[in-house]
């Protein structure tokens, strides 16, 4: 029996090894275009990089938890990944837009290694290796990545945090089979953690854990247990409090600062194009398809067929995703027309994108079934295709074909390669590239530019320099960005057409004008109250008000 327990031990370690080895070939296999399309860029166009910059810069700036943008306001924006990349500029002396684009290749890999873990923990090594080859090759299809869980070379929140969410899981799956103080304790900290770098997954597994308290709550209730009703509720009370200490830095000032009263509703408005119900053909382009197909008959087989109790996890993550994506996506439709306002949250496609980051764990699920039963079919005696030697290798080999043979078409994605000739398109703007670095390097932190939205996003976004008003989807959600829209548009119609904006440019404590080469000749006024010329190149113009009007 001794000798019997020591075979399987080995052949598990086998097992293991075997599937770890598999998943460094995908990672590589991910690994390399995400890389070719990033080299030898040093300016992202994406106006979130632009944002993300402008975060950074206030932070080697000492001004962390400063809204870079808006004079006199606090940090709204989820901070994780501005530490995170300010730390990587000062570990590595890389420029900020250059580090933001070339570090997402190595800082996202956290992403399928922390899915292949969570995936491994819920269906076991060899069923972790097939879902985890779906998720990084079979199913981004050609939408940007930014909208489906995979690996990415953007380092942008959305994506580079699922790598928290997915230790989530693991650890509040083992919390509540455990029920040990400690282990809820980590599980809150780290839900913290997850709200720090992005809300959505963080509101996601406060939800699950609210789920599965409840789960063991209301059966020991109906029971009297007093026992497992004091745990469940000690347990639940530890972790809350755990999140709350990890999430202080940004509760202090979403909820003390701010009281969570939004005024700019457009953050969480905004709708992906392929989850609108205007043109119900680019949905089920991008949805229709047979990985699509599989998660479904993963589904069937989660709740219908086998139905165990190590899936509570995953079917709550389903349904609660499911339900916040609905949710917010009502929020942003009644909104706009109908004028009512439901609190929100974040934009609908962040719950979509983790509603399908649990269809690729059924469609994992699906895909090893299909396996056992073809097994089953083809072998001449019974066994276990999970521990058979033969069949652990020829299910490895096949999901090795099946990358490799996906591999051109993956490589060679819109999203990939169209977005690198974007950023190198971009990357050749030098005129604006050196107004940007003359603002970031010459105007002081409080200094305020005045300017029309299209250069609030670029070339001001990224320079940490304050701004009248910048795109309301960039805005500080707990200003009144109407309000602060309506004072820019007015003091650039004064001018061209003059009026006394003296007392608008003082309340808004406006120093500088940044205008456009070409449309300086259109601003016959702008001389009389920026009367110093201070920058100027073939792109932009920059003007101080040298003291104040005349």
């Amino acid at each position: 029996m001794k000798v019997a327990g020591n075979m399987a031990v080995v052949q598990q370690r086998q097992v293991a090894l075997l599937s770890v080895l598999v998943f460094l070939f995908m990672l590589i296999l991910a690994f390399v275009p995400a890389w070719r399309s990033v080299q030898s860029i040093s300016w992202g166009a994406s106006v979130d990089f632009h944002r993300d910059a402008g975060f950074v810069r206030a932070i080697l700036e000492g001004h962390s938890g400063e809204d870079p943008v808006t004079l006199g306001e606090r940090s709204w924006y989820t901070p994780l990944l501005s530490w995170i990349e300010a730390l990587l500029v000062r570990i590595t002396g890389i420029p900020v837009d250059a580090l933001i684009i070339q570090a997402g290749p190595f800082v996202n890999l956290l992403a399928p290694i922390a899915f292949f873990l969570m995936t491994w923990s819920l269906l076991g090594p060899l069923r972790a290796v097939m879902t985890t080859a779906i998720y990084l090759f079979f199913f981004i299809g050609q939408e940007p990545s930014w909208a489906v869980p995979t690996y990415s070379p953007r380092l942008m929140a959305v994506i580079t945090m699922q790598a928290l969410f997915y230790m989530d899981i693991i650890l509040a799956r083992a919390a509540f089979r455990n029920r040990r103080a400690w282990r809820f304790v980590v599980l809150g900290s780290l839900a913290g953690l997850t709200f720090l770098g992005h809300a959505a997954p963080a509101l996601l597994i406060v939800l699950i854990i609210v789920v599965d308290t409840l789960r063991q709550l209301i059966p020991a209730a109906r029971a009297r247990d007093r026992r497992l009703m004091g745990t469940t509720v000690r347990n639940a009370l530890l972790a809350g409090a755990a999140f709350v200490l990890a999430a202080l830095p940004l509760l202090t000032t979403l909820v003390g600062t701010y009281g969570m009263h939004v005024v700019n509703r457009s953050g969480f408005l905004y709708t992906y194009y392929a989850l609108t119900l205007s043109d119900g053909r680019i949905f089920l382009y991008h949805n229709v398809s047979w990985t699509m197909a599989l998660a479904l008959a993963g589904g069937w087989l989660v709740w219908m067929r086998f139905r165990p109790a190590s899936h509570d996890v995953l079917r709550d993550w389903v349904v609660l995703s499911a339900v916040m994506w609905a949710y917010a996506y009502v929020v942003a439709v009644l909104d706009r027309p109908g004028g009512i306002e439901l609190p929100g949250t974040v934009p609908s496609f962040h719950y979509y994108f983790y509603l399908k980051a649990a269809l690729i764990v059924l469609a994992g699920i699906a895909v090893a079934r299909l396996w056992e039963l073809s097994v089953q079919r083809l072998a001449p005696r019974p066994i276990d295709p999970w521990t058979d030697g033969r069949s652990v290798v020829a299910v490895l080999l096949l999901v090795v074909a099946a990358c490799s043979l996906q591999y051109p078409v993956y490589a060679s994605r819109r999203d990939l390669f169209s977005l690198r000739n974007r950023d190198l398109a971009f990357s050749e703007r030098t005129d604006e590239q050196a107004a940007a670095r003359w603002i970031q390097a010459h105007l002081a932190w409080n200094d305020v530019v005045l300017c029309d939205q299209e250069l609030s996003i670029w070339p001001m976004l990224g320079t940490a320099r304050k701004m009248v008003a910048t795109a309301s989807t960039m805005s500080n959600p707990y200003r009144d960005w109407q309000a602060l829209h309506a004072a820019q548009r007015g003091m650039l119609h004064a001018l061209t057409d003059g009026g006394d904006i003296s007392a608008t440019l003082n309340a808004h404590h406006v120093t500088h004008l940044l205008i456009r080469n070409g449309d300086a000749a259109g601003m016959p006024h702008a001389s009389r109250w920026f009367p110093r010329e201070v920058f100027r190149n073939a792109a932009y113009i920059v003007r101080t008000r040298a003291g104040g009007p005349p």
